[in-house]
């Protein structure tokens, strides 16, 4: 349905084509839900290796969320659980080394 719905409005679907391809696939079940869908979520590669890295330098989740200005809730629920969200950690930051400011791109 997102699909199809990008696709009209980048104008490569007229708006009677658009509307049968809304009701053929709400037929098939593509309203609500995507019928035989992925098994398993994907995952991303570079935010686990972003995060084992922050991670390493003694930066938990909920201090990036912090330094988001975002709840680690919400911080989760925007990455669509594509971090990991548990990595053994074994260290403490050393004082000397310096805060990064980590900054939200759309």
């Amino acid at each position: 349905m997102a699909l199809t719905y990008r696709m009209h409005d980048l104008g490569l679907l007229t708006d009677w084509q658009y509307r049968s391809a809304c009701t053929e696939l709400s037929q098939r079940g593509y309203r609500t839900t995507e019928p035989d869908g992925m098994k398993k979520r994907e995952t991303s590669q570079v935010l686990t290796k972003v995060f084992q890295g922050l991670r390493s330098t003694g930066m938990k989740p909920h201090a990036v969320a912090a330094e988001l200005g975002l709840t680690p809730d919400e911080m989760n629920k925007m990455l669509f659980g594509l971090t990991m969200t548990m990595v053994d950690g074994g260290g403490q930051r050393a004082a000397s080394e310096p805060r990064r400011a980590l900054s939200l791109v759309p």
